[in-house]
């Protein structure tokens, strides 16, 4: 429902039982302050726009799957590359074909392997490294907008609906 409809339910139609005899029907200006609560991370309607973007992250090659670890589908158990049969079988089990583009990646995989990755599965082997705990995805946090009317509600509503339609940017 928008806010525009919940102010018109309220001050013009009422809500509840008996609305036809005038029961429900609310005041435009509130007894306290309201609060819209949202869970996401907005300007202040009178604070300045962000004009700062978030710094781009590499792309990792199909065969990666962190920028010292390969893929899963090319890993076996012990942290090294399967065998060319090996990947094979696998691609196979999952009612994959095992063709040119297959192959291709394979050998990207396998020439990352030689040139990278065993000796940085050797290194990670002599010195074990306590792996952290996978981060909690992060929520955003809680914006808080006040209102002391109706109005007042339906015009904080629209700034979040415009704000989350740019982008979260004022």
């Amino acid at each position: 429902m928008t806010a525009l409809g919940l102010q018109a339910m309220l001050t013009i139609y009422g809500f509840g039982a008996k609305t036809s005899s005038g029961f429900g029907v609310v005041e435009e200006q509130l007894a306290n302050q309201g609060r819209l609560l949202i869970r996401a991370v907005l300007t202040a309607p009178d604070a300045p726009a962000r004009t700062q973007s978030a710094p781009s992250t590499p792309r990792l090659a199909r065969y990666l799957e962190t920028p010292t670890r390969l893929h899963a589908d090319f890993r076996r158990p012990d942290g090294s590359l399967k065998s060319a049969a090996e990947y094979e079988a696998f691609l196979k089990s999952k009612g994959r074909q095992y063709g040119k583009q297959e192959r291709q990646l394979y050998e990207k995989a396998q020439k990352w392997w030689e040139r990278e990755g065993r000796q940085l599965a050797e290194a990670a082997a002599k010195e074990p490294v306590e792996q952290p705990a996978p981060a909690a995805p992060s929520q955003p946090p809680v914006t808080e907008r006040m209102f002391t009317t109706l109005s007042g509600l339906q015009e904080q509503a629209q700034q979040v609906a415009e704000q989350l339609r740019s982008g979260g940017e004022g």
